[in-house]
């Protein structure tokens, strides 16, 4: 007998979304990063968005220039 025999098998309710506990709790446990690279690209990235962001609230367009160029770079 087989491990493969016990499993249970159910019909489908819906699809998972990113906010189901499952998610929520994988992401908790995971890894974000795996080279110090990636980590770099995802804060310089960070950093762009929210200058871009503070430029269009406070209407500054020589900030919002510098930021379109660095994300289409």
């Amino acid at each position: 007998m087989s491990r493969y025999d016990f499993r249970v098998e159910a019909p489908t309710t819906s699809e998972p979304t990113v906010s189901e506990n499952y998610f929520v709790w994988y992401r908790s446990i995971t890894r974000r990063f795996i080279t110090q690279e990636g980590a770099f690209y995802h804060c310089m990235y960070d950093f762009v968005d929210e200058v871009q962001t503070f430029s269009v609230e406070h209407d500054i367009e020589a900030l919002r220039q510098i930021c379109d160029r660095t994300q289409n770079a």
